[in-house]
């Protein structure tokens, strides 16, 4: 296959990408549109980004789309990721957001393959126990979304392999929240998998009537895909549905400097919380 983009042919690609899913690729990341869709060119029997780039014009359906978003966006993930955002779960959110409510809501935003929201649930189920018996009766909900409905599916089972589970998880907590199956993967465990529901969203024309509020948001690595004006109206969406004492945490090479928001920041250890100013 033809390995070269001319500057034509990128701007209908990364044209046709921001107009799906609002991903906006500037023409620097030339290399990464032809590393990554490559194999699925090679698949599809294009011979060139040309004559690519003239089949987006026209042909388009919604099953391509879903493919070409599966390829251009990243889904590496793994197991308490940064762990200092869980560790302010742990110290800090879990108790001020329980302190005078039994209930709460969690978006694990751009959740890939399931390690964040699965994550997300072993602390609380640590925090739970280890302060029993003042919050036995807590229940939590977390509502986990991607754009690609292949890792949805991937992170909706449950399942994964050895080397997935040794990046970020320790004997304990494997034995504890997994069960070792025949084939050598692991299963997460009922018990944690039933607070946990799968969603696919697209930022871009995302419908937030179909959430409930939230009293936490974790929206970690996700900014960086976008540009000012999507960053913008997804930063005033996800302040409309999060309550006043809620939290909303960022990755940390992200931050809320250039957009429009009613957000102050607070520093929990090495994480950076985000806080409505109300």
């Amino acid at each position: 296959m033809e390995d070269i983009i001319t500057k034509t042919d990128f701007k209908i690609i990364s044209g046709f990408i921001k107009k799906i899913c609002g991903i906006s690729l500037d023409y620097n990341k030339e290399y990464l549109i032809r590393h990554r869709l490559c194999s699925l060119l090679e698949k599809k029997g294009f011979d060139s980004y040309s004559r690519f780039s003239k089949f987006l014009e026209t042909n388009c359906t919604t099953s391509f789309n879903e493919e070409l978003i599966s390829s251009i966006t990243v889904n590496e993930s793994m197991f308490f990721r940064d762990m200092h955002p869980f560790d302010a779960l742990s110290g800090t959110i879990l108790k001020e957001l329980f302190r005078d409510r039994k209930k709460i809501n969690i978006w694990s935003a751009g959740c890939s393959t399931g390690q964040e929201p699965y994550s997300i649930a072993m602390v609380i189920d640590i925090f739970v126990k280890e302060n029993s018996p003042e919050f036995d009766d807590v229940k939590y909900t977390i509502i986990a979304s991607d754009i690609d409905p292949k890792v949805l599916a991937y992170a909706e089972s449950g399942i994964y392999s050895k080397f997935e589970v040794s990046r970020g998880l320790d004997d304990e907590k494997l034995a504890q929240y997994f069960t070792k199956q025949n084939n050598g993967y692991y299963k997460i465990k009922s018990f944690l998998k039933e607070h946990i529901k799968f969603v696919k969203v697209n930022f871009k024309d995302m419908d937030i009537e179909i959430f409930p509020m939230f009293h936490l948001i974790m929206l970690r690595n996700v900014l960086i895909y976008f540009c000012g004006d999507l960053k913008t109206k997804i930063i005033k969406q996800v302040e409309n549905i999060l309550h006043e004492d809620g939290y909303l945490i960022i990755g940390s090479s992200e931050n809320l400097y250039s957009l429009q928001h009613n957000f102050k920041y607070e520093i929990i250890g090495n994480t950076y919380s985000f806080r409505k100013i109300v």
